[in-house]
């Protein structure tokens, strides 16, 4: 099921996505904002990740794909992982791939879009992430969008020589 959006599309994510995912993946730039997997990836592993997250699909986790509604261009992902559906508890991951669709507010629309349908579709009550604290991280983008600082694992990652603290921030539904 597709959600139509102001400026995105958030659509199933699909193996056809995989060109530019491990684009994505491999770009020193795209994976200094993410704490996703620091390392090289290949071919092979990037399509079984796609086969592993595809099955998992609505037991852990929720993948879309963000399109652009103008040209319908792919330019990242928005995802719902480790979802607790007692406690209806879900973490928040989001990366839009294409570096030049990051100043176009569609990270905020795919965001909110995915909140709304985790509060709407799935009855989601709280939603965390995890962001680098440091000046060119998300921490403020989320405090604007509502989330609030849980807590803080002091120097606990590491990016670029230095330790950077990790701020666990949640919005509840």
């Amino acid at each position: 099921m597709s959600y139509i959006l102001e400026h995105i599309v958030l659509r199933p994510l699909s193996a056809r996505d995989r060109e530019k995912t491990i684009f994505w993946r491999n770009d020193p730039e795209t994976r200094s904002l993410v704490m996703g997997y620091p390392f090289p990836v290949t071919e092979v592993m990037e399509e079984q990740w796609f086969e592993n997250a595809l099955a998992d699909q609505n037991k852990k986790r929720i993948l879309y794909g963000v399109d652009t509604r103008d040209s319908g261009e792919f330019i990242g992902i928005v995802h719902l992982y480790d979802l607790d559906w007692i406690s209806r508890t879900a973490t928040l991951g989001i990366v839009i791939g294409d570096a030049q669709a990051r100043s176009g507010g569609y990270g905020r629309e795919a965001v909110l879009g995915v909140v709304d349908i985790a509060k709407e579709y799935f009855n989601i009550r709280k939603i965390s992430i995890d962001v680098i604290d440091h000046p060119d991280g998300a921490r403020g983008f989320y405090e604007k969008l509502g989330f609030q600082v849980e807590g803080v694992f002091r120097s606990h990652h590491y990016l670029r020589s230095r330790y950077y603290d990790i701020v666990r921030m949640a919005l509840f539904t």
